[in-house]
């Protein structure tokens, strides 16, 4: 095989995989048809890179099968599988069997796995160590190891196989300098051996190295090797020039070198490069400016892939100036010094660095804040307190302005405030503060603050007004007051609360401020003394008892205060008399009388409660009335009789005292009564049979069996109050007789199917004690009778049944199976009844229909004439017999028509550009999708049909025949997936598509 390289396109190479169109044809359903019984194997175009690898005729791969014995995956075995390692060859279409000892034998469901290069040593295909070429100058076909595993089961001869890539490839591009040329390339220290499991696919790479010389294409150099991983540690690359010298490159980071992936490393030549920074990137200076350090780099020196040439690098000189006058740079101590800002605005500056011989320039931006302005202010007044009642004072203020946090005042202005506090008392008029009469015994004060256009003062004022002072009139006279609540006290007694002052008032002012003041009153508590029968004091509370007399009577309360006095009255109403309800009791003694009879007391009373004012003082009585009626019971004055009680439940009598209205009840319960009984007589059992005589054909006879007893009883042992018990019983039944069945009292016998008389006997048994009857049946006379011939069902059948297109004769023949029954009787009634059967040709006899074109019948010939159609054609004949009727088809076969079958090709041609840069790009890929007529297996038409295109990631927008890759933003390798479907047959061709990460550089 020999690889197609296209270098300059910088693709991950992962899963290549070619399509060949399909070979042969299918039938309505889409099979394959094959003229072999062999298989052979096509290139899926699925994950196809035309434009990267191509077969060639006489290209090998190594195949391997295993057949499934369920439905799962075959194991693929070290050895003794369905295939071991067959050599296929290409043929320019499909990879066909190496001779006949090459040969698979297709039929079976069977898993396939196969390899290129073909080796003839493969060993263990679980375990076998593949090892590239250290010497790849001469191509890498050799090393690049591939592998395909079709794991379907299939039972097709033409197997599709899409192999893929297990190691990875590297490519070395060189841009030389001028007369530079070079010749050859060698990857240092790359392991080179990895162990191949065809079962899972795997290639792991294993730990022995060696160095592999690159295969040169038009000056990209490249290799294929097993994934590994390289760290920055000694030679990784060596370059080797027409000149005969040599050049090691090391990598600058740890690089991985991933299976199915192409990683590119571009080297170019010696270029001369300028550095020139300065730092810092700027300078923040305050209103008062200062002296500010600043550094440089500024050199020169060679690079290869932008990587410094050791010994390359030489200082360069520079020059810098500025346009501002306040901003004085010094190149000889690298300073840049600021002058102070006396402006109240801020302000920029620049300075400008140029690098000799390049010309690189760098502006180093000064920015300066404004200068600062500070205003202070000052309040006073004049001294001492504003007095008690009422006045005002002054408030002056001073303002000084200061320039950059001067020490000094730069200017003072005297200036009018306005003035900020609160107290209680105080108001404020511009700079006035203000304070009203102080109507209060303390002194008080408010803090006052200036301001004057948005400046607050530094300081604070307190100022104070005096304390006031109340001064006096004369005090009036004394006035006594006194009342009572409540002025009647109810004549059930109670108490009356007594509100008794003494008051004088004099006038009053604060400061001698005329309408300041009020008046002050002067309160007392009188004496309070009381006088009236019935009546008591203490301390303001006046108790009045119960009134138990019918008169009014009342209480003069008298309150005296210096000299001075006032007098109150209570009163209380004259005392009445009332009663409470009656309240009635009855009680029995004893409650329960016994069954066989006796006597209860009945006891019981009434009373209520005597109230003067509502208090009890004394309790009036008074005899109830009894009443109450019951079966049983009689009522003699308070005596309760009761007779004795004949039934098994208890009895009981209510008896209710009733005075006024008001009542209460007892009651009084008799036991329930109880039979006793006397022993228990002998059983006595009768049976007896209805009718006693059944007739020889069978019947049943009525059988009637009792069993009783008796005994005497009285109530609660009373002589005379009892009578006789009868207790009945219903006996067992039993039976003994031939030919007759006991169901609970009905007594069957069958048809007596003897010539001779039988009988049975039935016993009836109860406790012991038994009796019997007898029923007897007549003797039995036997007879034997036939039905008639039926016919069951009608058999039909053509010879032959089916006639060639060019036509024929048929035989028709009718079958009746017929059967009759066998009747056994006693006694006139079936005991046995048998079937005798017969079959019997009525193919004469049987009445014939049926037509069709093309189909004629005469007696049971049926002549059928040459079909000229393509469309085969049938008769239906039916033959009727005995109420039953059958049917035969006579079917002629058509004329031969033509079988239409479709084929379907769908491949992948060229694709380009599918491994795309990080910046993004275009793919493009040529399809085939056709659809083939074949008419009796031949093609008679192939037409183009259509497909769609999707992707399976958002970054790709893929069309039929193109798609556009955008940008890739990350810095990691992407890959995707374009699915091609074809319209009918769905068939499906999958294109990956890798993305490069940004691009760096890192090896020099």
């Amino acid at each position: 095989m020999k690889m197609k390289n296209i270098l300059n396109s910088l693709f991950p190479w992962l899963a290549m995989t070619t399509l060949l169109s399909l070979q042969g044809c299918e039938n309505e359903e889409g099979t394959a048809i094959h003229s072999r019984d062999t298989v052979s194997f096509e290139i899926d175009a699925g994950g196809a890179r035309a434009t990267e690898t191509t077969f060639e005729t006489g290209d090998a791969i190594g195949v391997y099968a295993a057949v499934r014995m369920s439905s799962a995956p075959a194991t693929l075995k070290t050895s003794g599988n369905y295939a071991d390692n067959k050599r296929f060859v290409w043929n320019g279409s499909q990879f066909v069997a190496d001779g006949d000892a090459n040969e698979i034998a297709a039929g079976y469901e069977t898993d396939y796995y196969a390899y290129y290069p073909y080796r003839e040593d493969m060993g263990n295909p679980l375990d076998y160590d593949f090892s590239i070429q250290g010497d790849q100058r001469e191509g890498i076909t050799l090393s690049d190891f591939m592998y395909a595993a079709n794991r379907s089961g299939t039972t097709d001869k033409v197997i599709t196989l899409a192999f893929s890539h297990r190691l990875s490839r590297l490519q070395v591009t060189y841009t030389p300098e001028a007369g530079e040329a070079l010749s050859g390339v060698t990857i240092q220290r790359a392991k080179a051996t990895a162990n191949i499991n065809l079962g899972t696919g795997t290639a792991n790479t294993l730990g022995a190295t060696s160095d592999i010389r690159m295969y040169n294409d038009g000056g990209t150099f490249t290799a294929v090797i097993p994934a590994q991983a390289r760290d920055a540690d000694g030679t990784f690359l060596t370059l080797l020039f027409a000149d005969g010298t040599k050049k090691d490159y090391t990598l600058t980071a740890k690089k991985e070198f991933l299976a199915g992936h192409t990683t590119v490393i571009p080297f170019m030549g010696k270029e001369l490069q300028y550095t020139f920074t300065v730092s810092p990137e700027t300078i923040g200076s305050g209103y008062s400016g200062g002296i500010y350090n600043y550094e440089t780099v500024s050199n020169k020196y060679y690079s290869i892939n932008g990587k410094p040439l050791p010994g390359t690098e030489s200082p360069l000189d520079y020059t810098v100036s500025t346009t501002d006058v306040w901003i004085t740079p010094d190149k000889a101590g690298k300073t840049i010094k600021v002058a102070e800002n006396l402006n109240t605005a801020p302000r920029n500056g620049k300075v400008l660095f140029t690098q000799a011989e390049s010309g690189k320039t760098y502006i180093l931006p000064v920015q300066q804040s404004s200068a600062t302005t500070r205003q202070t202010l000052q309040i006073s007044t004049t001294a001492g307190n504003i007095p008690a009642a009422g006045g005002d004072k002054a408030v002056t203020a001073v303002l000084s302005t200061y320039y950059n946090d001067h020490r000094d005042p730069d200017k003072k202005e005297n200036v009018t405030v306005s003035l900020s506090g609160t107290g209680t008392g105080f108001s404020l008029s511009g700079n006035q503060v203000l304070a009203v009469n102080n109507t209060t015994t303390n002194a008080r004060s408010i803090t006052v603050k200036g301001s004057y256009n948005g400046i607050t003062s530094d300081n604070s004022l307190t100022i104070t007004q005096d304390a006031g002072a109340k001064q006096y009139a004369s005090w009036s006279d004394w006035s006594v007051t006194v009342s009572a609540n409540p002025e009647t006290v109810a004549n059930t007694g109670g108490t009356s609360v007594i509100t008794a002052d003494a008051a004088r008032t004099r006038a009053w002012t604060w400061n001698g401020v005329g309408g300041s003041g009020g008046t002050e009153t002067d309160r007392a508590t009188p004496s309070l003394s009381a006088a009236g029968s019935g009546f008591s004091l203490s301390g303001t509370t006046l108790t009045a008892g119960n009134n138990t007399t019918t008169s009014e009577r009342s209480c003069t309360v008298t309150a005296t205060h210096a000299g001075k006095s006032a007098t109150c009255t209570v009163k209380q109403p004259a005392g009445t008399t009332g009663y409470g309800d009656w309240k009635v009791n009855i009680s029995a003694s004893p409650t329960t009388i016994a069954a066989a009879g006796g006597t209860s007391t009945l006891t019981c009373s009434a009373a209520r409660d005597v109230y003067t004012n509502g208090v009890k003082t004394g309790t009036e009585t008074a005899t109830p009335v009894i009443s109450g009626s019951a079966a049983g019971f009689s009522l003699a004055g308070k005596t309760v009789s009761a007779g004795n009680n004949t039934s098994t439940s208890t009895r009981s009598i209510t008896y209710t005292a009733t005075h006024a209205g008001k009542s209460a009840s007892c009651t009084i319960t008799q036991s329930a009564g109880n039979r006793q009984y006397a022993s228990w007589s002998a059983w006595n059992v009768t049976v007896s049979a209805n009718p006693a005589t059944i007739a020889a054909s069978g019947g049943t006879s009525s059988i009637s069996a009792a069993a009783t007893r008796t005994r005497t009883w009285t109530w609660n042992g009373v002589g005379g109050s009892g009578g006789t018990e009868t207790d009945r019983a219903t006996p067992s039944l039993s039976a003994a007789g031939s030919g007759f069945s006991l169901s609970g009292t009905t007594l069957t016998a069958g048809n007596n199917t003897t010539a001779s008389e039988r009988s049975c006997t039935v016993t009836a048994t109860s406790n012991g004690r038994s009796a019997a009857c007898t029923v007897r049946q007549s003797a039995g006379s036997q007879t034997t009778e036939y039905g008639n011939w039926t016919t069951g069902s009608l058999s039909v059948s053509a010879s032959p049944s089916g006639i060639g297109s060019s036509g024929g004769t048929s035989r028709l023949s009718a079958t009746a199976s017929q059967s009759r029954p066998k009747y056994t009787k006693w006694n006139g009634i079936t005991t046995g009844t048998t079937t005798e059967y017969r079959s019997v040709d009525v193919s004469s006899s049987a009445s014939w229909s049926g037509s069709a074109s093309g189909f004629s019948r005469s007696g049971t010939t049926v002549t059928v004439a040459a079909n000229g159609s393509t469309s085969s054609r049938n008769c239906t004949y039916t033959a009727s017999y005995g109420g039953k009727s059958g049917h035969v088809i006579i079917h002629q076969d058509g004329k031969p028509a033509d079988v239409i079958t479709y084929g379907y090709i769908f491949t992948l041609g060229a694709v380009s550009g599918d491994d795309v840069v990080s910046t993004g790009g275009t793919v493009t890929y040529s399809v085939t999708s056709q659809k083939i007529t074949y008419t009796n297996g031949s093609e008679t038409s192939r037409s183009n049909i259509g497909w769609s295109a999707s992707a399976n990631v958002s970054w790709i927008s893929a069309g039929t025949n193109s798609a556009t890759v955008s940008e890739n933003p990350t810095t990691s390798d992407r890959s995707g997936t374009i699915t091609l479907t074809q319209n009918e047959s769905g068939r499906k061709l999958s294109i990956t598509v890798y993305q490069d990460r940004k691009v760096s550089v890192d090896i020099n």
